[in-house]
Parts: C-alpha cells; structure tokens; sequence
C-alpha cells in the first residue's frame, strides 16, 4: 500500500491471498474484510464482468458463506457464476457453490438443479467413481429427501459406496448421517439410529449428535435428545464462534426439546437467544 498505493490491483491480489489464508485459519470475520476490499479494487480495476473479479466473488461468497451470511453468499456465487458463463466458461464449481447456497437458504429445487448441472461435468473429468460425483450424488440426495422425493435413498447409498471404495472415513462418517436422515424420512428411527451409531465409530462430530438427537427424540427419548444437542451446540460454538447465525438450527432443536422434555423455561432462554443473534446479524429491524 506504501509502494503502490491503495486501490493498485498489486494490493488486490494480496488482500485475495491473505483473505484466503485468514479463511483457511477459520478467522472469517477479517477474512471477508480483507476480501470485501479485494472486490471492490478488482471491480475498478478490471470491470464487473471480469474473470478475476470473478474468483475473488467465489472467495467473497465462500466467507459470507462461513458466517452464516447465506444471502449475500448467494449473491456472489450468482454474480461469479454469470462471469463465467459471459466468458463461455462452462465449470463445475461455481454450480455447486451457488448450490449450496440455495441449499443453506432452503431453496432445495435450485440447489438439486444446479447440482445436477455440474454431475455430468465432474463425470466427464474424473469418472463416475470420482470423490466429486460422490459429493454431487450426495447432494442431490439431500434435496430429493428435503423436497419428498423417493429417489433419495439410492443416490446416497451410490455416494457412500464411492467413498467407502476410496477409503474417505470423513466423508463415509457424513454420508451415513445423510441416509439415517433417509431412514428417519421413512420412519424407520430404528435403522436410523444404527446408522449415525455407524457413523460415530468414524469420529464424533456436530452434525452425527444431531443426528443421533434426533433418532433418541422420534423413539421417545426427550431427555437424551437434550443432552445430545447441548454437547453438538458446544461442538459448534467453538468452531464459529458463540453468535454466529448457524448455530441458530441447533438452537431451534434444543428450543423443542426443551418443550418436549417440559423445561419451557429453557426453552425462552433459547429463543430469545436466538432473537438476540438474529438482530446483531441482520439489525433489530
């Protein structure tokens, strides 16, 4: 900035990198900042339909992404998306990023469409055992079980198989999360229970004790549904941070099981905690 100056696309290049370089550290918030002013030098410098703002875009929408911003992440992933497609640039991954944010804002048709627009390009690149097809299958897997649709089962089982073909634990560990899910569309809390017991054995994380939680409730078990969610919320506060906006799912759970488990005080102690995170993110009105 001394050197250079301020705006030069030098200092936008590295407020890209150290914008990165903070999100990869899991600080977000100054990430997005270092990113935000990226942005802007690069609108300046190059136009707003050009490739590098582009890239910067996707990096801008994967931090407001992190923290919860799903909205604006949206808006960004849409934004790089139509530059590339301007410069007949047909990728992959812009659709998913997009996709995911759709998903996040339950926009659960246009994450699967844009998902099932980037599947043949994946398969086309690595083949369909490839990790990238077993993420897509899984993801359309999620939207037909958030949208009703039986073909979820089927696409998720082809997603875990890939993964267990490739040895991925992570991602074999959250793939049978996603299929209890299925189970537990169908009603069969038993086998959903088994599963995420499954997935345990691979590594605890957040979203297996929500899971779990949510087995333990549909069996009638309100209290270990409680203590369950209270040691996932634990689990996600410290990796975002006490109010980020996506705590508030989990919130929202331990609110019912709260009232399941007739503790409605506890229960306003989480909404209006809830509230409370609501208005810092988005302003009291």
């Amino acid at each position: 900035e001394d050197v250079y100056g301020m705006d030069h696309p030098t200092v936008g290049v590295t407020l890209n990198n150290l914008g990165k370089a903070l999100t990869d550290l899991g600080e977000v918030k100054s990430a997005r900042e270092y990113l935000e002013r990226a942005l802007v030098i690069n609108e300046q410098q190059y136009g707003y339909t050009d490739i590098r703002v582009a890239v910067v875009l996707t990096n801008v929408g994967n931090a407001r992404g992190d923290l919860g911003l799903f909205k604006e992440a949206s808006e960004a992933f849409s934004r790089a998306l139509e530059i590339y497609e301007q410069h007949g640039a047909q990728l992959a991954n812009p659709l998913v990023d997009l996709g995911n944010a759709r998903g996040c804002l339950g926009d659960h048709g246009g994450k699967r469409d844009l998902f099932q627009r980037a599947l043949p390009m994946y398969e086309a690149l690595h083949g369909r055992r490839s990790e990238r097809v077993a993420y897509v299958l899984a993801g359309i897997g999620e939207t037909y079980g958030d949208l009703g649709d039986e073909r979820m089962q089927s696409l998720v089982e082809e997603a875990l198989s890939i993964y267990e073909e490739l040895n991925m634990e992570p991602e074999i560990a959250s793939t049978l999360l996603l299929l209890a899910t299925c189970m537990g569309h169908k009603g069969d809390f038993a086998a959903q229970k088994e599963l995420v017991e499954r997935s345990l054995t691979l590594g605890e994380s957040a979203q297996a004790l929500i899971c779990l939680a949510k087995s333990h409730g549909a069996l009638g078990d309100a209290k270990e549904k409680c203590v369950l969610l209270e040691k996932a919320l634990k689990m996600e506060e410290r990796e975002y941070g006490t109010d980020s906006l996506r705590l508030c799912a989990t919130l929202y759970n331990l609110a019912n099981a709260y009232a399941a488990d007739a503790r409605g005080s506890r229960k306003v102690e989480v909404m209006e905690r809830i509230l409370s995170i609501k208005e810092n993110s988005y302003g009291g009105d």
